[in-house]
């Protein structure tokens, strides 16, 4: 809500340049100034904003290109087609109107109040979406980086149950086996004192009978002890064995998770290195599009006013060949005032010529004489008009 708040307060009050409005924006938001803002907007382009804003939540590439110049339209029509008439005569094409975005945008361009509105509020949406995802697009990054952690540390409490696990049972097998050595020592110590308390019992009794078979008893003896050294000997060789491959089992496990961390740690950079290079190059298409765009409106504009230039350059020559015919026109009829005002005299000095020629004259040569001076007064005042 507070974007709309500042959109409605940088777009069409001040009419300011969408490098100013951005530049506002950011330094409002630096100084969270956004959320405090109050003002009275329309509630048209409310209407029109609240319709792409959660599509925003989806980051910048949410809105297409025929959403976003829909959205523009919109804005538009609730500039120029306001219901108290503050726009003047300006009304918007009916194309406008019919939802034909290519229609009324070939229409827009005719008109360069009507085309630069549109395309400032064209460049606000896309600066408003942007602006407006950034919390989301931060929080599915970060939600993105702790997912990453979580499996990482159960990952890791993974191996520490594993090495716990070996740790107890190479503890269990050395105890197992250590208490089994013991066991069997301690059985051998006894039956060997068995046997030697029983031979020294055959021999307290059978000392006599048996002397002759002492040294083949003494062979058992220490044939029966060379035994039970080779098997204290292989039990320890075979202890040692069931060590190393343990040890070398727990080392196995330890490469094998190292290099599986490093192609999961791989894999992460290079998916971040694509979506990083994939957001570049839609940012540098889309900033290519508005260079195009924007000088198309230059030549377009040019063309208009060199147009303009050339209508006004005839308007002038011909208001000038208009008041050359006006000068001329007013000559003339100086001339005939001029012409009024001597027949005017003369008529007067005809008339009292003629009163007083009557009372020495006949008649009939007061005609003769009028008609002589009338004819010469004629003649003359059109040689004058002729200008002879």
């Amino acid at each position: 809500m507070s974007y709309l708040i500042v959109l409605l307060l940088l777009a069409p009050v001040l009419g300011l340049t969408p490098e100013s409005i951005a530049s506002t924006l950011e330094q409002l938001k630096q100084a969270h100034q956004l959320e405090t803002a109050s003002l009275a907007f329309p509630s048209c382009v409310l209407e029109v904003l609240s319709t792409i804003m959660p599509q925003c939540h989806g980051g910048q590439s949410a809105l297409t290109e025929h959403e976003k110049q829909d959205t523009a339209i919109r804005l538009t029509m609730c500039i120029f087609d306001l219901p108290d008439g503050s726009n003047g005569s300006l009304t918007l094409p009916a194309e406008c109107w019919s939802h034909d975005n290519r229609e009324c945008i070939a229409k827009l361009a005719s008109n360069p109040v009507w085309w630069t509105t549109f395309f400032g509020y064209l460049n606000l949406v896309e600066q408003l979406c942007h602006y407006y995802s950034e919390p989301y697009e931060t929080q599915r990054l970060l939600e993105t980086y702790r997912d990453a952690w979580k499996r990482l540390d159960e990952l890791i409490a993974t191996l520490s149950r594993i090495d716990d696990l070996g740790t107890s049972v190479l503890d269990q097998l050395r105890h197992n086996l250590v208490a089994t050595l013991e066991s069997l020592q301690h059985e051998l110590q006894t039956r060997f004192e068995e046997m030697r308390k029983k031979t020294e019992n055959q021999l307290d009794t059978v000392f006599a009978s048996v002397s002759l078979k002492m040294d083949s008893l003494l062979s058992n003896m220490y044939s029966v002890s060379d035994n039970l050294e080779k098997m204290h000997v292989e039990a320890v060789k075979t202890e040692e064995s069931f060590f190393k491959e343990l040890n070398k089992w727990h080392d196995q496990s330890l490469q094998e998770l190292a290099q599986q961390m490093e192609a999961l740690n791989s894999e992460l950079r290079r998916n971040t290195e694509l979506e990083n290079e994939r957001l570049i190059g839609s940012l540098s298409a889309e900033h290519e599009m508005l260079a195009e765009r924007q000088k198309k409106m230059d030549t377009e504009t040019a063309t208009r006013f060199r147009e303009w230039e050339k209508r006004l350059e005839m308007m002038d020559r011909y208001l000038g060949s208009s008041l050359a015919r006006f000068e001329r026109l007013q000559h003339v009829m100086d001339r005939f005032n001029v012409l009024g005002q001597m027949n005017r005299v003369v008529y007067g000095c005809g008339l009292l010529g003629l009163l007083v020629v009557g009372y020495f004259v006949k008649f009939e040569r007061l005609l003769i004489i009028l008609s002589f001076v009338g004819g010469a007064y004629v003649g003359a005042g059109t040689l004058d008009w002729l200008g002879w």
